[in-house]
């Protein structure tokens, strides 16, 4: 069996009173293939810091594979 990479995806929660529900999740695309937790946690941050009080509180990788048997 073999696996190809296709796409990764990034979600970043992020916090703030100004959100409904108090939270609001960014989506982002074209997200390196095994992003690092380091770099999750700059990237999540730098968003946040683009916001108005926003706080990261994670982030969610989603990553597409194709699978041949």
């Amino acid at each position: 069996m073999e696996s190809v990479w296709q796409s990764t995806k990034l979600g970043v929660v992020l916090a703030g009173a100004h959100y409904e529900d108090g939270m609001k999740q960014r989506n982002f695309n074209a997200v390196v293939e095994d992003p690092t937790a380091e770099q999750l946690q700059k990237f999540s941050s730098g968003i946040a810091k683009l916001g108005k009080d926003d706080t990261a509180l994670g982030a969610q990788v989603t990553t597409t594979k194709a699978v041949t048997f």
